[in-house]
């Protein structure tokens, strides 16, 4: 049932800090999340830098999680993603951004993601502001503050989150 619905899944970027939240929280919207990419409705996309990352944040010693237990979150994300190469941060693409923000688009655009779903406000006003870049950008791949992530999920899947 897994590869039905994946092959119909939106294609998403979540940044990274999202990605450990809802590993490590049990809050409705890290929930929420989880089991989008678990149920299939999305497909996130990883990046080798992004996953060195979450590995390195895991691995954080006041999160205070054995070795075990950091394999197991992992094993709860991994197996959902799509692995993608990022191009080469190109300098007008990513303007006025933080490297890592610049990250999060490079990969949206190799991946092909239709959404990248992030926290960040400095993103999510630098998708809005005008350019003829950011509209390029913007028709291939919308960012998205977390608190609506769901709405890149059909209404029959937010329905089935929600139960």
């Amino acid at each position: 049932m897994m590869r039905s619905r994946s092959s119909s899944a939106s294609r998403v970027v979540l940044d990274p800090a999202l990605v450990l939240r809802a590993l490590l929280r049990s809050d409705e919207t890290a929930r929420q999340l989880r089991a989008a990419w678990q149920q299939g409705f999305i497909r996130p996309l990883l990046s080798a830098g992004h996953a060195a990352q979450l590995v390195r944040a895991l691995a954080y010693p006041p999160l205070g999680l054995s070795a075990d237990e950091q394999e197991e979150l992992l094993a709860d994300y991994l197996p959902y993603v799509d692995a993608v190469r990022p191009d080469a941060p190109s300098r007008g693409t990513v303007q006025k951004l933080a490297p890592d923000q610049g990250q999060l688009l490079q990969l949206a655009r190799r991946g092909q993601a239709r959404w990248i779903i992030t926290a960040s406000q400095d993103l999510v006003a630098w998708s809005q502001r005008a350019g003829r870049l950011q509209r390029e950008l913007r028709e291939q791949c919308t960012v998205v503050e977390v608190s609506s992530w769901y709405r890149v999920l059909t209404p029959s899947q937010q329905t089935q989150l929600l139960c």
